[in-house]
């Protein structure tokens, strides 16, 4: 019977030993699972979100389109302007000669007399 028992020990801490491995087995093919699923429905939650993405999108395109249209069709007036519509006038712009250094230095260096005011 000491050999019986030597084996349903040997066995008995064998079937342990095995079951401990299964466990963590188990555990890794889990954790594995659950990073699956994680990844999963990320990329669903990204794919939702490029479809609200598109949706909006051509929301955006269809609502410049009907702008683009009214805007043709109706005249905008600039409510800011008291005036109204009316055509601007063309203003005369202003112009000088560009100066080289050598110049501006000769204007630094000369003097221009001074005239005194008339008191009032």
């Amino acid at each position: 019977m000491g050999i019986n028992k030597a084996f349903r020990r040997f066995f008995k801490n064998r079937n342990k030993a095995l079951l401990v491995q299964k466990d963590e087995r188990i555990e890794e093919l889990t954790r594995q699972i659950q990073s699956f699923d994680r990844e999963v429905m990320r990329e669903q939650r990204l794919q939702d979100l490029q479809q609200q993405l598109q949706i909006r999108e051509i929301e955006i395109s269809d609502l410049r389109s009907q702008l683009d249209k009214f805007q043709s069709v109706i005249r905008v007036q600039n409510p800011t302007s008291p005036k109204g519509m009316r055509p601007r006038k063309q203003r005369a712009g202003i112009s000088a000669e560009p100066q080289s250094e050598a110049s501006i230095l000769e204007l630094s260096k000369q003097t221009f007399t001074v005239h005194p005011k008339d008191e009032r």
